[in-house]
């Protein structure tokens, strides 16, 4: 598969406004979006540190057991991180994407799809999704039959290629736990200490990287972290928007457990409704809807550090009630209490 036409090459550190917004047209009287030269070196250490990769792209430490983990990312371990209901529930809920956009088959991005597992399994639904196509940020253990429809390289560095494809966005983009979360340039704490469970987070960078690939009236199944608010204010902004019609896909509550062992561990915890992560793009964002997302400053200048006074979204609480954080090295390493 040619994936240049899907794909075209950037420097998101020069010019972040081409991965996340590539054909909107800035104001001309201003200065396009820019990351300062300083905070370069601390962010690439710091993605170092948090993505157990080094410089040269060999892994080590958490990174080694990546492929581990991403041999149960099938198309059923997707619908249970997105809060699909197990069985054909993938397959139906396709179908009926593919009724409301009025078109069959779907074009598919796996926007972080590491082994391409998942991708693999996607293919028997061929009828309904056609052509599935993959970023990853690592080459190795990619399987066989999708290698040739991933392109490896840091999603910082990529944009849809719409000059040479207008038709190069999808149709819908899974973000599980891969691109999205993993994007340098969001807004994390300052230490390059950081980790994926940071408690201070935004996603908005990465979120909007993964939206620019995605076609208006499309659909994003989208893992909604709740210590990171960036979905929410999209859907309030009215960018994306909840699909009713999709309701129906949500996996029942009684479907999670505590031997289950994944995030929706917290549903269980908290009690809490499980909550059907796919959305719809309903429009692009404008020039001030980004500003206020990425949170610019004077010059519009982007930092991808959090200012000290950034919202702490109360999750102290949920550790406290949370078994896995309080018994686990993980809980223990960052010094949860009972």
């Amino acid at each position: 598969m040619n994936l240049d036409q899907y794909f075209k090459p950037v420097d998101g550190f020069e010019d972040p406004l081409s991965v996340i917004a590539t054909d909107l047209e800035w104001p001309k009287d201003e200065r396009r979006i820019w990351v300062p030269e300083s905070d370069r070196p601390r962010i690439l250490a710091r993605q170092e540190n948090f993505l157990g990769i080094d410089r040269q792209g060999r892994a080590y430490g958490w990174q080694l057991m990546r492929p581990l983990y991403d041999l149960r990312c099938d198309a059923k371990s997707y619908a249970e991180e997105l809060s699909i209901r197990q069985g054909s529930g993938i397959r139906e809920m396709f179908k009926a994407m593919a009724k409301l956009c009025g078109r069959s088959p779907l074009s598919v991005l796996d926007f972080g799809c590491g082994t391409g597992f998942a991708m693999s399994h996607m293919g028997d639904y061929k009828r309904l999704i056609d052509p599935v196509v993959g970023i990853n940020l690592l080459a190795f253990d990619i399987i066989r039959d999708v290698r040739d429809k991933i392109r490896v390289a840091d999603a910082i560095n990529l944009a849809p290629n719409l000059e040479q494809n207008p038709d190069a966005r999808f149709d819908a983009v899974f973000v599980i736990f891969g691109a999205s979360h993993y994007s340098p340039l969001n807004r994390r704490p300052h230490s390059p200490d950081d980790d994926a469970f940071a408690r201070k987070i935004d996603l908005s960078f990465g979120n909007l990287q993964a939206l620019n690939f995605l076609k208006v009236g499309g659909f994003a199944l989208i893992k909604n972290f709740r210590n990171d608010a960036s979905l929410k204010l999209l859907i309030d902004m009215g960018i994306l928007a909840k699909v009713p019609e999709l309701e129906k896909f949500k996996r029942p509550k009684s479907n999670v457990g505590p031997g289950q062992a994944n995030f929706d561990l917290i549903d269980y915890v908290l009690d809490q409704e499980p909550e059907l992560n796919v959305y719809r793009l309903m429009r692009r964002p404008t020039p001030a809807e980004i500003k206020v997302l990425l949170k610019l400053k004077e010059d519009n200048c982007y930092t991808g550090f959090l200012d000290a006074n950034f919202e702490d979204f109360g999750e102290d609480e949920l550790e406290v009630r949370n078994p896995f954080l309080r018994t686990s090295s993980f809980g223990r390493a960052r010094g949860v209490k009972v």
